[in-house]
């Protein structure tokens, strides 16, 4: 262990040898975003990783605002329906910006707004849309390459030679501890895109196996895209995402569910189609997707064509009366360490065609279209057979259907779509923003997913893990009474018809946030979040099966403080109880964070003390990491967790991160099971990247 922390000082030393005077490596306002969205329970349904790509990517080369549609602008979850409104029709009556000081003549934009929005825009002419192949690469802003290695220092039993011989374990990693990553991107917002993603996993072997269609590492993601060729709007080949309407049938990109941006993150915008640039192994299309205008002057209108043919995931099943092959469920955990999970390993056939007629008016507020998606699997899905599984999708052809519309007028914004699933189940979610005066904001939205509703990339707002099952009521509120002071609040009110996972019967729940921001001053900032939420849940060692109120509260000090231009403080505390009608357990963490920036590099530590009784009781953190990666872990049990995370723009070309990060448990001698156990009570992860841009 001795050898290998000397390596570790080893590395800072060389890593901090080659810092010098220069300008930081990126910005707190990427962190600040990022924090709220899990500031109180992380919602591991959403690829916040590709979210994240694209606020970095808009923050390095910024959105022309001068070219920015309606939908580009709402991925920046700070801008309200009236901003975003006001931003267009200022453009259509005056003429492109020539000037960031013209922000200020829009209405409904105010001073803080704009000081965040200057960081993820740029204010430039119209660009030309001529340019050839050639000339769209040569000019794109956004060329790097990627290089990334984490492991973990504490040995894992599925490594351990001596462990496998004395058991002669036949499901061993093949492969060795280190997680490798890499990336190729040519990009430039509204031009061209090109891209190649690789990632071998922890335990998983590289090999060159074209029989089993395994070239390397176990994932490679690619794709090319073009946009605004004449009449083409855009086109990509390789992977994919198509994000249209609320996401009821298409869900892929951003999609986020509650959080402490009580509002802005309710409604879904029409994204259309993405470059998929995760490392996340499901969630997207392959193949080839066309979007092109149609030639009208009273409307604009655009068709979307998607066709993806790919190998997904699944454990085959032979049926003991037909002999015939099915499966129960999709294997999403994208790990093929030994021969039980190669096995998985791209065992079913996926094949799609879908479709998207989008029409909008000369300003874009209002908004309506049709989304058509036909799946064929080429083996029978056959859920498990459980009781709360009896309505699911069952087949190999599924087939989904949508009508959605928008429509903003003044300080409104009204949403809904409506899905129907070939087995003749519904789906509808609809709601309304409403930009009251200059410092109240408000959503309401309802829900109605049915039990037997099934869509392979649906993501739109809910509390089930997928639209099914669902009935539910949402309101949100965003108040700022003092220039200082904001406050937001939500109330959440669901029902589930029918059971589900732990839960034997028909149940309902509630849930709501209380929270507020107060700038006491330019250096120090107060925080304060209160969480409550309550579901039923199987009672224990019951034979009725009936059901128990389950109560979790969360309760979130923060406390930000600059002592000065260089270092920052960070002061949490994050405390909460689950308690049962037999039980009551609780947890709290208390954590600094500190920030030194000094010229070229930066660094980032954190020091938490964790005592949080069982899981029920964990409490999310987001971490600062290492560019393009995104950390939230579970603080759970009780010990400590401490990390350093140390960047350097090395010159105007290459930069570099390492981060080693430590959890001590002092409730546990061993840490994990199966062939992820850990005879030790620590867990170390260290983490390098370097980033090279041309």
């Amino acid at each position: 262990m001795w050898k290998r922390s000397s390596l570790f000082f080893k590395v800072i030393l060389l890593f901090l040898s080659h810092c010098a005077v220069g300008q930081s490596v990126d910005s707190d306002v990427l962190e600040q975003v990022l924090d709220q969205l899990v500031n109180t329970e992380y919602d591991e349904r959403v690829d916040v990783d590709q979210f994240y790509e694209n606020l970095i990517q808009y923050y390095q080369d910024g959105i022309n605002i001068n070219e920015a549609s309606a939908n580009e602008l709402h991925q920046l979850l700070f801008l309200n329906e009236r901003q975003i409104n006001n931003i267009i029709r200022y453009r259509e009556y005056y003429g492109p910006l020539l000037s960031q000081y013209e922000l200020a003549m829009i209405p409904a934009l105010d001073h803080p707004t704009i000081e965040i929005l200057l960081h993820f825009i740029e204010i430039a002419p119209v660009q030309d849309r001529k340019l050839n192949l050639i000339n769209r690469l040569q000019s794109a802003t956004n060329k790097y390459v990627i290089l990334r290695q984490s492991v973990y220092l504490e040995e894992k039993k599925g490594y351990s030679t001596d462990t496998l011989e004395n058991k002669g374990l036949s499901t061993a990693y093949e492969g060795s501890p280190q997680h490798l990553y890499g990336r190729f991107r040519i990009s430039q917002p509204g031009s061209i895109s090109l891209g190649l993603t690789v990632e071998k996993d922890a335990g998983e072997k590289v090999s060159w196996q074209p029989n089993q269609q395994k070239y390397g590492a176990d994932f490679i993601s690619a794709h090319f895209q073009l946009e605004k060729v004449g009449p083409i709007e855009q086109v990509i080949l390789g992977d994919y995402t198509f994000q249209s309407g609320q996401q009821l049938i298409f869900g892929g990109g951003l999609g986020l569910g509650k959080s402490a941006m009580t509002v802005r993150s309710v409604g879904r915008s029409q994204q259309g189609v993405k470059p998929y640039t995760s490392s996340t192994e499901n969630g997207f299309m392959r193949g080839l997707a066309v979007s092109w205008k149609l030639p009208s002057k009273k409307i604009n209108a655009k068709i979307s064509l998607l066709l993806s043919s790919q190998k997904r995931n699944a454990s085959l099943k032979k049926d003991t009366t037909d002999r015939n092959t099915y499966f129960e469920s999709f294997d999403l955990t994208g790990l093929y360490r030994n021969s039980n999970e190669i096995e998985k390993r791209r065992t079913l056939g996926l094949q799609e065609i879908g479709s998207n007629i989008h029409f909008s008016n000369k300003y874009q507020n209002f908004q309506m279209g049709v989304n058509l998606l036909k799946s064929k699997f080429n083996y029978t899905f056959i859920p498990a057979d459980k009781l709360y599984k009896q309505h699911d999708f069952r087949g190999k052809d599924l087939l989904n259907s949508s009508v959605y519309v928008s429509y903003q007028q003044k300080h409104w914004y009204s949403f809904a779509e409506i899905a129907k699933s070939n087995q003749g189940e519904y789906a509808m979610v609809g709601g309304v923003n409403a930009v009251l005066n200059t410092y109240l904001e408000s959503v309401w939205l309802y829900r109605n997913y049915s039990q037997g509703f099934y869509s392979l990339y649906g993501n739109a707002f809910g509390e089930n893990s997928r639209n099914a099952n669902e009935k539910g009521f949402y309101w949100g509120l965003k108040l700022e009474p003092l220039p200082k002071l904001e406050l937001s609040a939500y109330y959440d009110l669901f029902h589930f018809p029918w059971l589900r996972y732990r839960v034997d019967a028909p149940s309902k729940g509630q849930e709501y946030l209380l929270g507020g921001t107060y700038q006491l001053d330019r250096n120090n900032k107060l925080s304060v979040q209160f969480r409550q939420e309550k579901k039923g849940i199987n009672a224990k060692n019951s034979i009725y099966k009936e059901l128990a109120p389950g109560n979790r509260t969360n309760l979130i000090f923060k406390y930000e403080h600059s002592l000065n231009e260089y270092i920052k403080l960070k002061t949490r505390l994050h405390t909460g109880n689950y308690s049962l009608p037999d039980s009551v357990s609780s947890g709290w963490v208390v954590a600094q964070d500190i920030s030194y920036t000094c010229g070229r590099w930066k660094a980032d530590t954190r020091f938490a003390l964790i005592n949080a009784q069982d899981y029920d009781n964990r409490q999310y953190l987001y971490e600062n990491d290492v560019l393009y990666a995104f950390t939230v872990p579970a603080y759970s049990g009780q010990g400590v967790r401490y990390y350093a995370l140390l960047r350097c723009k090395v010159n105007r070309h290459l930069s570099s991160w390492i981060r080693w990060g430590r959890t001590i448990f002092y409730d546990k001698e061993s840490l994990g099971s199966s062939l992820e156990e850990i005879q030790d009570n620590k867990k170390t992860q260290l983490r390098l990247q370097l980033i090279y841009k041309f």
